[in-house]
Formats: structure tokens, C-alpha cells, sequence
């Protein structure tokens, strides 16, 4: 799933589901402890092999910057607390 955040490509006129993918990626960073661009790029690589532009140095500039700002959205959560999922409490799983 964080793979996934890490490469949605919404359009930025879509502020209210970007901001949403940024809040959810940042907690998804929280609970499975990938932190580094390092592991964030470990973690594309284990989910995607085949995906272009995922290999540092040479990483592409709009994954690069989606990692950054998760980075540091991340540093600015630090003193939050953990996220906490209610499953089967969504919109989804209402009659």
C-alpha cells in the first residue's frame, strides 16, 4: 500500500485527494517504520522490479520529489501520535 502512495500521480488540482495520499503515506511510513529514502526506494524496488526510474543516483525527478516531501511531511509528524485504522468502519462497508 505504501508503494502504491508513493506513486500515485493525482492531479494537482485534486488538493483534497493529493492531501489525503500524503496523510496516508506518511502513516503507512509510521506503522511499517520505512523512514530513509533508502528504504522507501528498497521498498518500490521489492513492489515494482520493472519500474523505470526507481534506481538512486538516477531516480526520476517526480519520484525523487514524492519521496522528499514524504520525508519531511514525515519529520513534521514525528511528535503526532500513530496512526489508528478502524477496518470495516468506512463509507465501503455501510449498507
Amino acid at each position: 500500500m505504501l508503494a502504491m502512495k508513493i506513486l500515485a500521480n493525482r492531479v494537482v488540482e485534486d488538493t483534497e485527494k493529493v492531501e489525503s495520499d500524503l496523510k496516508d503515506a506518511v502513516a503507512l511510513m509510521k506503522v511499517t517504520k520505512l523512514t530513509t529514502e533508502q528504504l522507501l526506494v528498497d521498498l518500490l524496488r521489492e513492489c515494482y522490479p520493472n519500474l523505470p526510474g526507481i534506481v538512486v543516483p538516477t531516480m526520476h525527478p517526480r519520484i525523487k520529489a514524492k519521496i522528499d516531501t514524504l520525508l519531511d511531511e514525515h519529520r513534521k509528524a514525528e511528535n503526532e501520535p500513530d496512526p489508528t485504522w478502524h477496518a470495516g468502519t468506512g463509507p465501503a462497508t455501510r449498507p
